[in-house]
């Protein structure tokens, strides 16, 4: 489903969008090759760049934040839940594109998250195009951090985990 980013992106270009995009290159990644392959048949290599780690164990958490710190939107999974990524991504005050479960959402966040939903080519594509607008990106972006500190801050995982564990009689 991450070919959804790759087309989306494509369109967002073809329809006036001046953007680059990067990619991690990650040791034995099974679509790696694949993905490079879609870049190139879709004609958008010229605005992709990929970057390698400077460690043979692949990015410290120091490399992921700078670079989370030169991103303006950050895309994650767009497979029905999200990753770490989003989570640190949106911790930066940046925007998320990904696709989540709407019920799972609904039960897991009442209140909503601040995520871009990009379950299409069409949704990518015209969700690039609106955070393009600085000032809407960084209002989604304040948002964005906002939810991470409410539903992710350390302190708000442990008492969680400090629930379930008294709940099973753990303590």
């Amino acid at each position: 489903r991450n070919d959804l980013l790759f087309t989306g992106f494509a369109k967002a270009l073809s329809r006036g969008l001046d953007a680059r995009m990067i990619l991690l290159e990650r040791a034995n990644s099974p679509d790696q090759e694949k993905v490079k392959g879609l870049i190139c048949d879709l004609g958008i290599s010229a605005n992709v760049e990929w970057h390698n780690s400077e460690e043979p164990t692949g990015f410290t958490w120091l490399e992921l934040s700078r670079l989370y710190k030169s991103a303006d939107v950050v895309a994650d999974q767009f497979s029905s839940w999200f990753g770490l990524c989003a989570i640190e991504s949106a911790s930066s005050a940046l925007p998320v594109l990904n696709y989540l479960e709407p019920e799972a959402v609904r039960i897991m966040y009442p209140g909503g998250h601040p995520f871009v939903q990009t379950g299409t080519t069409d949704e990518v594509c015209n969700a690039l195009l609106m955070l393009n607008d600085a000032s809407h990106r960084r209002s989604i972006g304040r948002a964005s951090r906002r939810w991470v500190l409410r539903y992710h801050d350390r302190y708000v995982v442990a008492r969680r985990c400090e629930t379930m564990l008294a709940a099973l009689g753990i303590s």
